[in-house]
């Protein structure tokens, strides 16, 4: 799967897409099955084993043309980390540059919140 932000100078638009990507080449004139099943629900029926992503925040960032991200996460393995345990940030871009990466434990929901700046290097 792949996230995609279309940019959008207003928060009125829907301009974040999903779409399945896969990972050899569907041959021309070839017919290709899936089935799939969507969940529209508080709580989904199979949850990730690292966490689940409860929140997303995505504003402006200090420096122009920067975006600040803040992702709250509950459950899964993170659940049971201890407040100061390290924790690595991989995230990564098809364009431009990840700064700022930080990870911390959020009491208010009993998770983790992590944060970066993404700075699209005029992408």
């Amino acid at each position: 799967m792949q996230l995609v932000e279309i940019p959008s100078k207003t928060e009125y638009h829907d301009n974040i897409v999903l779409f399945w990507r896969p990972n050899q080449p569907i041959p021309a004139q070839s017919e290709e099955r899936y089935t799939y099943r969507l969940h529209w629900c508080w709580t989904p029926p199979e949850t990730p084993p690292l966490a689940t992503d409860v929140d997303t925040r995505v504003g402006t960032g200090l420096a122009k043309g920067t975006r600040f991200f803040a992702i709250d996460f509950v459950g899964g393995r993170l659940a049971d980390l201890p407040p100061d345990a390290p924790v690595a940030v991989a995230i990564t871009t098809s364009a431009g540059t990840v700064k700022y990466r930080v990870a911390q434990p959020n009491p208010a929901i009993g998770g983790w919140r992590v944060s970066f700046v993404l700075d699209p290097a005029g992408v």
